[in-house]
């Protein structure tokens, strides 16, 4: 194995990017490293954290999932247990392991393999009590030596409170150690780990597939090389101790576990966040224990999780109910994860045989039923660790209700196309389902295609959703499901798409990290970005990454990009075109795609780009429809198009060119399809508007400079993100450049190529008939987009002379 200096850098190497804390504020860092003779050290998971809920509030039944105990060793335990069950998961679908091996239906660690827990200073509890006591004030010291520790439950003997008592050495105790703070029933770090000495740190669900999974060396830190007080065989006996050695004489456990005792090491390598270094780089101010939580395990495409009080930081309670802001460490999403890991290996009962969670954890028969066994013999009656406080977490608090486990539609629990277990609870139990997308996904459970659809929640992004989950033409099922990029997932349209089973995950084009994650396990994914929010040179660099990212995606085939068309090279690079920056920015960023592979195959990724153009549906915003109607009734259409043609489509046929891609991959791949429903001069939209509604109707032709003084705000930056002023393109400049296009026809459509691939391609004059459309248009952009903060409205004065 490593040696503790070599094993305590290669786990502080980890977190060093991944960790920052205020001044003055220290925190403890535990991590679980594997290591094998072939192979050299890997962090399997790590954690950070110093705090405990209370007793009083400790979630009732019903209550958000959180975490109770968020002390490093116990989150950095829970992280290995997800690390386990993917790495068994991995090895079920062929990948293999180099750390675990299967034998008789169980997974257990490879011969030579090792697993080492890192824990930053003492573990709180018997392992550290006289570590504080030497380095306190002799004179508080001896004041909590004599204290008695007072017992918890008249049914507990041998438990203590915290570090009262310092003289009872080998006694449980429960968390926190200061008397100040208010009682919990979380058993010490030191009395886990003795535990994990005996039962193993797999945990009793883990046991179905796990043997019993034992920690063979604790290397501490803040003991080597620290003040001259502080006795380091004095806290290596103390831990010798604590973890195993109080367990000796231990009689009665069942085959296959038993006192497994690590070995005990220091390190003088610095945690930078210990307490030790806050207080040196601080003198004079008393280190604060930070209040967050960081917990990661490895192989995961997720960054760090970030935990306040047991919830997700960022989450509000009031939303921490629902599943897409649950811990990923929280006990129901790790039930979740060890029924699917079930699932993997045997079909589910088809009886669909109700358990709660507790029924779970207590079977009548197997290996979680004598890992129970194993646990009454510690924790009995009797046993070493009578004292333990057990069921202190409230485990009906987590899941107080039925689960089912079973693979037919009437069954409670299900797995889904992305591989996502989701259960619905019995009825009486309030109804509510709820889902837990696993952090990869298999081909054993996946019988749809996950498309990740960025721009999920805007106009068009929506017509792609219906049209993808659409059925087949032959009445078939979609082939298809969605998983939809969302900077807001609790907005009212990400709301209404996940009623219709719409995975709604976090994130924007320019986070990178959230795209990452949101691509994991994903066939194909459609990108429509948005030029009028950050702009074009963003937007290319920000195509350019989600493209990269999507090509590190090992499961992704086929990637869509929503185009407009390179207006500038279109137009001969003539500089009346420079700023188009909707078509520019997309353009720019197509040209460069054209450049990357595309290739058919089950292992490589093709790409398609669909140009769309002008919405049918902005007929109804001011700057297509009519914007004045005069005392005789006639509606006035003014444009400075004039002879030119405009292409548009009804959004629900781009949803159709999207749907066709996906569905045609091989006569798509590296291909440009250039769509339009119609593309129609103003005069015959005019005279079409007067055919569908049967009133009057002119084309007012306009100049350019007649033209913008219908419009007010018209000299706000095109992007919202951007400030008047700053010298970016101003929504005059791009749409009067936008305008010239169709005003020069640089805009071509191939229509017969078009309707022989959609013979049911919707007319201008369809559309208007099928909606009723009667020349009515919004006053001001902000009605059409919320988020808008250009202000672009309507001159009334002007637009009354029309």
């Amino acid at each position: 194995m490593s040696s503790p200096e070599g094993l305590s850098s290669h786990v502080l190497a980890h977190v060093h990017s991944a960790l920052t804390l205020p001044q003055g504020q220290y925190t403890v860092l535990a991590a679980f490293v594997i290591t094998s003779l072939a192979h050299g050290p890997k962090t399997l998971a790590l954690a950070t954290g110093a705090k405990v809920l209370p007793t009083s509030r400790i979630p009732d039944a019903g209550d958000a999932p959180r975490l109770h105990d968020s002390h490093a060793e116990v989150l950095a335990r829970r992280a290995l247990v997800r690390w386990l069950y993917e790495e068994i998961a991995r090895d079920i679908e062929g990948e293999g392991s180099m750390w675990l091996a299967r034998e008789e239906g169980r997974w257990g660690l490879r011969d030579e393999v090792q697993l080492h827990l890192y824990v930053s200073t003492p573990p709180c509890g018997d392992a550290s009590t006289r570590y504080l006591a030497a380095s306190q004030d002799p004179a508080v010291a001896a004041l909590k030596d004599s204290s008695p520790a007072p017992l918890l439950e008249p049914d507990s003997p041998g438990l203590a409170r915290g570090r009262d008592g310092y003289g009872r050495l080998g006694v449980l105790r429960t968390k926190p150690g200061r008397a100040d703070s208010p009682p919990t029933t979380a058993m010490s770090c030191a009395d886990k780990i003795a535990a994990w000495s005996v039962l193993g740190v797999q945990g009793a669900l883990g046991s179905a597939v796990l043997k019993p999974i034992y920690i063979d060396s604790v290397t501490i830190g803040e003991v080597a090389g620290q003040e001259v007080n502080v006795d380091e065989m004095m806290v290596r006996e103390d831990c010798v101790r604590a973890f195993a050695g109080r367990l000796r004489d231990m009689q009665g456990l069942p085959e296959g576990y038993a006192l497994h005792e690590p070995t005990i090491h220091f390190t003088p390598r610095p945690f930078p966040y210990s307490r030790t270094e806050v207080a040196l780089a601080n003198l004079g101010a008393t280190p604060k224990s930070s209040n967050e939580s960081l917990v990661w395990h490895a192989d995961s495409p997720f960054p760090p999780e970030i935990l306040i009080g047991g919830l997700r930081r960022g989450v509000s309670p009031k939303h921490a109910h629902k599943e897409r802001f649950w811990p990923r460490y929280a006990k129901i999403a790790l039930l979740q994860l060890h029924l699917r890991t079930l699932a993997l290996l045997a079909p589910p009962d088809p009886r669909g045989h109700a358990l709660s969670y507790h029924a779970h954890k207590h079977p009548p028969a197997g290996p979680i039923a004598v890992h129970q066994r194993a646990k009454d013999v510690l924790m009995g009656a009797g046993g070493p660790f009578s004292g333990w406080l057990r069921g202190a977490g409230r485990v009906g608090s987590v899941i107080g209700h039925p689960l089912r486990v079973a693979g037919t539609e009437q069954a409670r629990i299900r797995w889904d196309h992305t591989g996502t277990l989701k259960y619905q609870e019995l009825t009486g139990y309030g109804g509510i389902q709820s889902t837990f997308r696993h952090s990869y996904c298999t081909n054993m459970s996946i019988d749809k295609k996950l498309i990740l659809v960025i721009g999920a929640t805007g106009m068009q992004g929506i017509h792609v959703i219906d049209s993808l989950l659409a059925p087949s033409e032959d009445g078939s099922p979609s082939p298809y499901a969605i998983r939809a990029l969302t900077r807001d997932p609790l907005s009212e349209r990400a709301e209404r798409l996940s009623k219709r089973g719409v995975e709604c995950v976090q994130g924007s084009i320019e986070d990178f990290v959230s795209l990452q994650a949101a691509f994991e396990g994903v066939y194909g994914v459609f990108v429509n970005t948005d030029t009028s929010t950050i702009g074009e040179q963003r937007e290319i660099y920000a195509n350019m990454r989600i493209f990269e990212i999507a090509k590190q995606t090992k499961t992704l085939r086929h990637y869509v990009f929503s185009g407009l068309g390179y207006a500038l090279k279109m137009g001969g690079y003539n500089p009346e075109y420079n700023k188009v920056e909707h078509f520019n920015g997309k353009g720019r960023f197509a040209d460069w795609l054209k450049a990357q592979s595309s290739v058919v195959d089950d292992m490589a990724l093709s790409w398609s780009v669909v140009n769309t153009c002008l919405y049918m549906e902005m007929l109804n915003y001011f700057l297509l429809g009519p914007l004045n109607k005069r005392a005789d009734g006639t509606y006035v259409f003014p444009s400075p198009v004039q002879d030119g043609h405009v292409a548009l489509i009804a959004l629900r046929d781009i949803g159709f060119f999207i749907r066709y891609t996906f569905d045609h991959r091989a006569a798509t791949s590296a291909q440009t399809l250039d769509i339009a429903g119609e593309m129609i001069t103003w005069d015959d939209l005019v005279k079409t508007f007067t055919k569908v509604t049967g009133q009057p109707a002119v084309h007012k032709r306009q100049t350019f400079d007649e033209w913008w003084k219908n419009y007010t705000n018209i000299d706000n930056p095109m992007a919202t993100e951007f400030v008047k002023g700053d010298g970016s393109t101003t929504f005059k400049e791009n749409m009067t450049a936008f305008f010239k296009l169709w005003r020069d026809d640089i805009v071509v459509r191939d229509m017969e190529w078009i309707k022989s691939i959609h013979p049911k391609l919707q007319s201008v004059e369809e559309y208007m008939r099928e909606t009723k459309y009667d020349g009515s248009v919004v006053d001001s952009f902000r009605k059409v987009n919320h988020a808008d903060k250009r202000g672009v409205g309507l001159n009334v004065e002007q637009i009354n002379t029309l």
